[in-house]
């Protein structure tokens, strides 16, 4: 199964005189690749709030899944094309919240008691209960996650 592309983050800041400027045109985000090929990559990761400007939240290399305590996680989370629907032993929860967006593609995600399609432009709200995706359709889904830690 071939891994989506890279994402591409932009990062902007101020110049020597104080305008804002891009200050990075091409760092790539901290990933992780599921055993089901779904990849999650680490757009900014806040370690508290509120956030501060001159905060640097990018990370390479492997990504940490559990969201900061006391702050937010930005993701990106790919669910690649053709992707089986997981047997129930296999639906995973954590104490995070999810808010997540379609933003392209489309994919079910798979629940204890019941599956809910996802189109493009839908939301969800994920508080730490078991799911799993699938993917039938032939591109894969992309979803911008915000994640936060629950108690």
């Amino acid at each position: 199964m071939r891994s989506p592309r890279r994402s591409r983050l932009v990062v902007i800041g101020l110049d020597e005189e104080g305008r804002s400027k891009a200050i990075e045109h091409d760092r790539t985000p901290a990933r992780i690749v599921r055993p089901s090929g779904a990849v999650v990559e680490e757009l900014w990761r806040q370690e508290s709030l509120p956030a501060h400007p001159d905060y640097d939240g990018t990370h390479r290399g492997e990504m940490d899944p559990v969201p900061p305590r006391s702050g937010a996680s930005i993701r990106i989370f790919t669910v690649p094309a053709n992707t089986p629907s997981p047997p129930p032993e296999e639906l995973r929860s954590s104490p995070s919240l999810y808010v997540a967006t379609v933003v392209s593609g489309e994919a079910y995600i798979v629940l204890e008691a019941e599956e809910v399609r996802l189109r493009a432009g839908d939301s969800l709200v994920l508080p730490g209960s078991k799911h799993g995706w699938r993917n039938d359709a032939p591109d894969p889904a992309v979803l911008v996650t915000t994640v936060f830690a629950m108690e």
